[in-house]
């Protein structure tokens, strides 16, 4: 059984737009499994497969929190939700941008 009082955190957290254009913001590994579980709009997929068994793994400590949030993101790309932006800690910040921008 998967501990979901565990939340495990990411350095920064992951904004993505939802389908509805709604940006929607994951701080850590276990507000990414409860949507991937929960709310996601498609459950089909070798990426969302990926992200749900990562993000349960890191919840048990078994993968680093990273691990999780890359497979996470690729699962997002995958079902039409683009990241908005990502900071990547102390090295610099890279920011992602949707290509389909409103105005």
């Amino acid at each position: 059984m998967i501990d979901r009082t565990d939340k495990t955190r990411w350095l920064d957290p992951v904004t993505v737009k939802l389908p509805s254009g709604i940006p929607r913001i994951f701080n850590n590994v276990a507000d990414a499994l409860d949507f991937l579980e929960f709310e996601w709009p498609n459950r089909n997929g070798k990426k969302y497969q990926r992200a749900v068994e990562a993000c349960g793994r890191a919840i048990q400590h078994q993968t680093p929190p990273a691990v999780a949030k890359t497979e996470f993101l690729l699962a997002c790309i995958e079902a039409g939700m683009p990241p908005i932006q990502i900071d990547r800690g102390a090295k610099g910040r890279i920011v992602l941008r949707s290509s389909d921008r409103d105005g």
